[in-house]
């Protein structure tokens, strides 16, 4: 009997463990002509302000994706909004991924199925660059 059980429980419990979140920062700067860096601005950067973007999503029973989240996606709207600011590029890049699971609980036995993503940076521009204004 509890072979029974056990077999589709380790099925279900599986694919929260194989979601993998990432993003092509290379691909991103060849697209966007932007530099991303974790660390601190390069010297004389003229600093434009801090930027962040937040996703949210859904899973059904903590893996099947309803509202997924992608962190490729949440870059590229980071970068968006750096090139709107007139960004060279964006510094301090710092992000946090929730990802989905079956055995996340708001409170048990009330499950959480939800995921999400939290990047934050800051925006700067090269002391040459004019402004976009």
């Amino acid at each position: 009997m509890l072979r029974k059980t056990l077999l589709p429980a380790l099925l279900l419990l599986l694919p929260s463990c194989w979601s993998v979140h990432k993003a092509d920062y290379l691909a991103l700067e060849a697209k966007t002509k932007l530099h991303f860096s974790e660390g601190e601005p390069p010297d004389r950067a003229i600093t434009l302000g801090s930027i962040s973007v937040t996703q949210n999503g859904f899973y059904f029973l903590g893996f099947i994706p309803i509202v997924p989240i992608n962190l490729q996606e949440s870059m590229e709207v980071l970068a968006g909004r750096a090139k709107k600011m007139g960004a060279s590029g964006i510094a301090k890049i710092w992000y946090k991924v929730d990802p989905p699971g079956v055995l996340k609980y708001v409170a048990f036995p009330i499950p959480d199925w939800s995921a999400g993503i939290q990047i934050t940076g800051m925006a700067w521009r090269a002391p040459h660059q004019k402004s976009p204004r």
